[in-house]
């Protein structure tokens, strides 16, 4: 059987995507990011997953982005 599609959308993106905002914003913590995405991260679906890491990035970088520090 295949392997689930959502499998490839594992830690190793969220790696990805907090390492290329983090070129743009340096003082941000990409392993908290990473961490708080990671929470609970395992038992959801692709869809689900999409959303936990919309969610994450507006709590953790919406401010960061109004202000480009």
């Amino acid at each position: 059987m295949a392997e689930p599609l959502k499998n490839q959308y594992g830690p190793e993106v969220l790696s990805k995507i907090a390492g290329m905002i983090s070129e743009v914003f340096p003082k941000v913590d990409s392993a908290a990011f990473v961490g708080d995405t990671l929470d609970g991260y395992e038992v959801l679906s692709l869809t689900q997953r999409g959303w936990q890491i919309t969610k994450t990035l507006r709590q953790f970088f919406s401010p960061r982005l109004r202000s480009r520090d």
